[in-house]
């Protein structure tokens, strides 16, 4: 099993490379590999894979894809009482109908 920040370094990478879906894949990884845990520090390493997913479709002007991330985050993590995840849901854009400027 890898951690988790070899598995966003990875991820990074494809990034980097342009290779969105390789990339989005590996934070579906980090999803399955750390989605049951109860460790706030495990369940903040699973919101930041899930947004980073969604930027990787906003990237692509695919927002209707990365809203339902986004929701899914928002309903995950929403209602968590520790900052570190309250942060995670804080950086969901709030007009989500309009697209990023990279």
């Amino acid at each position: 099993m890898h951690t988790a920040h070899d598995l966003f370094k990875k991820a990074l990478n494809f990034g980097r490379s342009g290779n969105a879906a390789d990339e989005r894949a590996v934070y579906d990884e980090i999803v399955r590999q750390m989605g049951d845990a109860t460790e706030i520090a495990l369940k903040v390493q699973v919101a930041r894979a899930l947004f980073n997913k969604a930027l990787t479709f906003a990237r692509q002007m695919k927002l209707e894809e990365a809203n339902r991330i986004y929701d899914e985050i928002i309903a995950c993590f929403g209602s968590a009482e520790e900052p570190e995840l309250k942060e995670q849901v804080s950086r969901i854009p709030a007009d989500r109908s309009v697209s990023y400027h990279f």
